[in-house]
């Protein structure tokens, strides 16, 4: 049962890119006895026609064992989504959302609620092949387990014999609650498992807050290759190692065993935003943040701007929205004239090819969206023609 197909099932063949899936509600009928897969968006191209640029945003996914599988997929953008509620059986393993050889994810924003085993939970084609390279998950809530399961890992390797399954992540400033993590206690928030180049394709873990969780692990135990996650600036409030497991030690990281819930506005009512005037946050969360992460990191869940010294976890207490637009520094075509390249002030997000228009004395060309969603520098194919390099024109949005 597969729910939207990217390409549809029998066509994949079929080149499919430049999708933006948003307000959709994915529900998937349940576990039944458990031998048949339940998947909400299912992307399995061969191999040579990867998706790119899809973006998946302000979508609702429940009652499916994966609810969203991409293969061959690069450039995904998956944000601002509520997922509840996944399963998983002895012939369908279970995971929110299920990559499998997909390059440059950002997974930003989203609400993960009662997951059972992985939130996000990588797979390789090939086994020891390098893959999944240069993913980006941050604010984001994982809130609890699904009743009666068991929790892998929030962001990592399902196949756990694979070495070399997730590349080069970076996971910052998402908000961990109510996860037991001690049903395999060498895996915990990040896990590669076997990673065969550690100096180069380590993960870099920083500015996460977890509340009432048990053994929120970072490190990983033998047989599993040491050193795999570089952390710091983690908050461990209300939590607790287990059997067999650890509260990270850090540098800079902030532990409270005793942390009240009032550190969040609601924790009750599931408002997970920071109580700026509560004073366990005050010495523990606001401003207590690594501070030189990529811009990309800038605004929080809901669309603050983060000050110079950020807070830790998915929200910036007392932050406002950013409403300044952000300027176009430079703008250039290729000697080839078929690319052109934008560069901007700040980093970016489009989910269209609409808006800039080139208008060149040489005559028209179209514009046609290829990459750099969520950095300062989108690049556009030049369409109909290629453009002189003695043409002149302007570029207008």
């Amino acid at each position: 049962e597969q729910l939207i197909g990217l390409p549809i099932l029998g066509h994949a063949s079929s080149q499919v890119d430049n999708i933006t899936i948003r307000y959709v509600a994915m529900i998937g009928s349940g576990v039944g006895d458990g031998s048949k897969g339940r998947i909400g968006i299912y992307s399995a191209p061969s191999a040579g026609y990867n998706t790119y640029n899809v973006t998946i945003s302000n979508c609702y996914f429940s009652g499916n064992h994966v609810n969203i599988y991409p293969l061959y997929a690069s450039y995904w953008t998956i944000e601002n989504s509520y997922f509840a509620d996944n399963w998983s059986s002895a012939a369908n393993h279970g995971e929110q959302i299920a990559p499998k050889t997909s390059d440059d994810f950002i997974i930003r924003n989203n609400v993960f609620k009662n997951t059972t085993l992985y939130v996000v939970g990588s797979h390789c084609v090939v086994s020891g092949d390098r893959c999944n390279f240069r993913y980006k998950i941050y604010n984001n809530i994982v809130d609890g387990m699904a009743e009666g399961t068991s929790f892998n890992s929030a962001f990592g390797n399902a196949t756990v014999s694979y070495a070399n399954t997730n590349i080069q992540w970076e996971v910052h400033h998402n908000t961990i609650l109510n996860v037991d993590f001690t049903n395999t206690t060498a895996q915990g928030l990040v896990f590669t498992g076997y990673m065969g180049d550690v100096e180069t394709d380590h993960h870099n873990v920083y500015n996460n807050l977890f509340y009432n969780c048990t053994n929120p692990r970072l490190n990983h135990l033998a047989p599993y290759t040491a050193g795999q996650v570089v952390h710091d600036n983690n908050a461990f409030m209300a939590c607790t190692a287990g059997s067999g497991g650890e509260i990270p030690t850090e540098t800079n990281g902030q532990v409270d065993a005793d942390a009240p819930s009032t550190i969040f506005t609601n924790y009750a009512g599931g408002d997970y935003t920071i109580n700026a005037s509560d004073q366990t946050a005050i010495d523990h969360i606001i401003g207590k943040g690594k501070t030189d992460l990529d811009l990309i990191y800038k605004d929080d869940a809901a669309g603050n701007e983060r000050d110079a010294t950020p807070d830790i976890g998915a929200f910036e207490a007392g932050a406002s929205a950013d409403t300044t637009p952000p300027t176009i520094t430079s703008a250039t075509i290729n000697a080839a004239g078929d690319t052109l390249t934008i560069v901007f002030s700040e980093i970016v997000s489009v989910t269209t090819s609409t808006g800039f228009t080139l208008n060149m004395n040489g005559g028209a060309a179209g514009l046609t969206y290829s990459s750099g969603s969520g950095t300062n520098s989108l690049v556009y194919l030049i369409t109909g023609r290629n453009i002189d390099t003695a043409e002149t024109g302007t570029l207008d949005y």
